[in-house]
């Protein structure tokens, strides 16, 4: 079982759980679209725990070494959805790049 961890639209948490691999690849892929969705924070949030196993801190470090590994200069993650982040904003050409 993953730990619960804070959503980012209240204050309350959310917990994740393991299930099994069928469901959660299924399960994934929903997330990934609901993430594309405005204000889908949470969705983005459950991805985050899921990939960086109970972690959205090793999410965050993950999502940076590969927007390093992209080459993208003036992208710089601090959170799974980028509500509240603070530091530059990407660059046209790092945004076409992640497309």
């Amino acid at each position: 079982m993953l730990p619960t961890f804070p959503t980012s639209s209240t204050n309350s948490t959310t917990t994740a759980r393991r299930l099994p691999d069928t469901r959660v690849r299924r399960t994934a892929a929903v997330l990934a679209i609901a993430a594309l969705v405005p204000s889908a924070n949470d969705a983005a949030t459950a991805l985050a725990a899921y990939v960086g196993n109970g972690s959205i801190a090793r999410f965050v470090l993950l999502m940076n070494a590969k927007a390093k590994e992209l080459g993208l200069t003036s992208t710089h993650f601090e959170n799974p959805h980028g509500l509240e982040q603070p530091g530059p904003v990407p660059s046209a050409r790092d945004l076409t790049t992640q497309l």
